[in-house]
This record gives C-alpha cells, sequence and structure tokens, in this order.
C-alpha cells in the first residue's frame, strides 16, 4: 500500500515540515467540479506535539485547496444564469478555499493555479464577450453584457486574492511590498466599481460564453 501524504509527513522534523507546506513534492492536476470525496485520515490521537499538528493540519488543508481549484475556465465560470449576487459567487472561487489559511503559508503552486484561474477568466473576456457583444443585439447582448460584468467581479476577486498572497508572502520573508500594495489598491477599487455595477443588474438575465 502507498504511504499516504500524512504518515510520511509524521515523520519529517519541524524544519521539514515547514518546507514540505511551503514547496509541495509534486504539482496539482485540474480536477472534474465533482470529483468524489476523499476520506480523509484523523489527527486525533496521534502523539506529536501540538506545534506539529498545527503543521500537519495546514498542510493537510492546502492540499484539500488544491482539490477545489480548478484550471477549466467553463468548471467555474459564474455568468450564468442572473445579475446579482456575483461578488459572493466570485469568493466561493477565490477566497472561500482559504479561510482559516495564513496567506503567507500559501505554497507557489497554489498561487500559479489562482493566476491561470484569472487569466482564463480575462482571456474569456476579450476573447467571447466582447466579439459576441458587438456581434449580437437586443436582450442577447443585453445579457452578455451582464455577463460580462460578472466575469469581470471574478476575474478581479482573483486578482486581488493573488496580490494579497503575494504581499503576505512578502511581508513574511521582509521583502518590500510598496510595488504589490499599489497594484492591490487599483484592482480592489476596479472590484468595488464592478460589485456595484453588478448589484444594479440584480434579477436580470446573465448569459455566459462557456
Amino acid at each position: 500500500m502507498r504511504t499516504s501524504v500524512l504518515s510520511r509527513s509524521l515523520s519529517l522534523p519541524p524544519s521539514l515540515l515547514r518546507l514540505r507546506l511551503l514547496h509541495p513534492p509534486q504539482r496539482p492536476r485540474p480536477i472534474a467540479p465533482r470529483a468524489p470525496r476523499v476520506a480523509l485520515p484523523s489527527l486525533r490521537g496521534l502523539s506529536c506535539s501540538r506545534s506539529t499538528l498545527r503543521t500537519l493540519s495546514a498542510l493537510w488543508h492546502l492540499q484539500l485547496i488544491h482539490l477545489r481549484l480548478v484550471y477549466s475556465y467553463a468548471d467555474f465560470q459564474i455568468s450564468n444564469g442572473t445579475g446579482g449576487g456575483a461578488q459572493t459567487q466570485a469568493n466561493a472561487v477565490f477566497v472561500d478555499p482559504f479561510n482559516g489559511i495564513d496567506l503567507s503559508t500559501v505554497d507557489d503552486d497554489t498561487v500559479e493555479i489562482m493566476n491561470t484561474m484569472r487569466e482564463a477568466a480575462e482571456s474569456a473576456e476579450t476573447d467571447d464577450f466582447d466579439p459576441q457583444i458587438d456581434a449580437a443585439s437586443g436582450t442577447e447582448a443585453d445579457a452578455l453584457q451582464v455577463g460580462k460584468i460578472k466575469n469581470k467581479v471574478l476575474k478581479l476577486t482573483g486578482e486581488v486574492q493573488v496580490l494579497n498572497t503575494k504581499i503576505a508572502k512578502a511581508q513574511a520573508t521582509g521583502d518590500d511590498t510598496s510595488d504589490l500594495e499599489s497594484d492591490l489598491a487599483d484592482e480592489q477599487q476596479k472590484l468595488t466599481t464592478n460589485i456595484a455595477t453588478n448589484t444594479d443588474n440584480a434579477g436580470k438575465t446573465s448569459q455566459g460564453v462557456a
């Protein structure tokens, strides 16, 4: 039987556990959104220090985040349906998976996955929404415009979360964050504007492109 990640991690000293947390051994693969549930081993009853248990718990939580993040835009887009609620939907994709996690401990692979997802949403806007809106008219054009705004909220939420994570990681290592914080202020303002527009669109038909 293949030794589990948890079992292997228990044999490592705390310093290597920290490295394992920041640099997982394998790059996560995108999965279907309805992947089967995995039975997770319990940490209860393990004979190790509280600090080690906290480290293992954080490591396991990050592994679960990898399972929830996906590459395919069609799997996480939020534009179909109706306007309104985009902030909650976008947070469910990019923010909620990190509840209870210190962003400074998020590994670089996870940041790269989030950035790839953000880029997919940006490509959907420029490569799909814009030309389809130009070619459409009437109610179809209106629905696509509502969907485009929801997609902007998704894209910008991803960007803000990536920047927040980069800032936390940089602060943890004592690096300058002034440029990142300037970028964050700009992106947050754009996000706030599009959230307000989406709120005004509440109840209107929203059409996606995936």
